[in-house]
Parts: structure tokens; C-alpha cells; sequence
């Protein structure tokens, strides 16, 4: 009965710490360590995007980081770098992580990209991190009123290989230029076919 009683506790206590482990996952914002990315792979090669349909070519999205992104029991070996966000999905489900803000080159409308996205991995095998960057992107709310960007912001999405851990990296200054709707709706959304969807927000810094 004792053995019985223990391997239950075992099961409830493993059961717990699995629940904690895909509840606890987020995009953490990590302040005043943002450093532009060197010798990194450009994602739009010098032309304007916006909404990513003609703009830049799907596959130059693609990256293939060599390790998997482990999130809410999902395993994805494909990332697609979007607007302001990282994305992934598999025939069972789709996962979002990121600011969710209308971001866009401050260059649309003209024929020279002012907003470079680029993407490098560092580290060793085991703790390996793909960093993404979206450099002096604007708002297109911004530019739909006003014809041009008045607000930017530069930012960094970092994917670690150990624990599949997600942070945003940003100066200060600039994180208060992220507007109520980004530090709302940014986080990580996982949509599947077994568990519907779910949300976990961005944590305050």
C-alpha cells in the first residue's frame, strides 16, 4: 500500500511539474542588453516589406535553427520569421511568438527598405540561441494617417535550444514606444487541434 501510495505522488508530482513547465512558457522581455546583430542573414535583402506577400520571398523566412522548438507538447524544426514575430506549425498545430503589432518597414512607399530583418544563431551545440532582429521598424497605423513613420522601434526575438525558452530584447527607452496594443496582445498563442488555444502574455520586466 506505502509503494502504491508513493508511485501515485510520484505520478501527481511529474504530472505537475510537465503543467508547470508548458504553463510557465512566455516571451520574457530582457531591457538595456540590445546590441544590433552582426554578421547575420538577411531576411529582406534590402527591399521594402510590409505585410510579407510579394514584398519578401517565403523561403528567405524559412530558417532551420538545428534544434527543435519545443512549446505546450509541440515539437516544431521550422521557424517563420513575420511582422515583429516568430511563427512555426505542424499539420496539428500553430504557434505565434512576438509583439502582435501592425510593425512595418519605415521605408513603404518608396523603393528603398529603411527597416532591415536579419537572423543569426550562436553558441555551442545544446545551447544553441537563434536571434532574430527587426531593425527601425515603424507602425503602419503611423503611416496609413500620416503617410510616414513617426514612431520606430529596433527589437530582438532570442530562441534558446535549452528549454526552448523565448525572450524579447529591446532598450529601455524604446520598450515605452510599444504601444498598449503590443504590450496587451504580445506573448506566445498556441492554436492545435487538441487543446483549442491558448495565451500566455508578456511578462512586465
Amino acid at each position: 500500500m506505502l509503494l502504491c501510495g508513493m508511485n501515485r505522488l510520484m505520478l501527481l508530482f511529474g504530472c505537475y511539474l510537465l503543467f508547470f513547465q508548458l504553463q510557465a512558457q512566455s516571451l520574457i522581455p530582457v531591457l538595456d542588453h540590445y546590441k544590433p546583430l552582426r554578421r547575420a542573414h538577411s531576411v529582406n535583402d534590402g527591399k521594402v516589406w510590409d505585410d510579407f506577400t510579394d514584398e519578401v520571398e517565403f523561403r528567405k523566412r524559412l530558417v532551420v535553427p538545428g534544434f527543435k522548438w519545443n512549446c505546450q507538447g509541440f515539437a516544431f524544426d521550422t521557424v517563420i520569421i513575420g511582422q515583429g514575430r516568430l511563427m512555426a506549425g505542424t499539420s496539428n498545430a500553430l504557434v505565434n511568438a512576438g509583439v502582435f503589432e501592425d510593425v512595418c518597414d519605415r521605408g513603404i512607399g518608396t523603393d528603398s527598405s529603411c527597416s532591415p530583418i536579419s537572423w543569426k544563431i550562436t553558441g555551442r551545440r545544446g545551447k544553441r540561441i537563434l536571434k532574430v532582429e527587426w531593425q527601425n521598424v515603424g507602425y503602419f497605423e503611423d503611416w496609413s494617417y500620416h503617410s510616414h513613420c513617426s514612431r520606430s522601434i529596433s527589437f530582438q526575438i532570442w530562441l534558446y535550444e535549452k528549454n526552448s525558452r523565448l525572450t524579447l530584447h529591446c532598450n529601455r527607452e524604446q520598450w515605452f514606444r510599444l504601444s498598449a496594443k503590443a504590450l496587451r496582445e504580445g506573448g506566445v498563442k498556441v492554436i492545435s487541434d487538441q487543446g483549442g488555444q491558448s495565451f500566455s502574455g508578456l511578462f512586465k520586466p
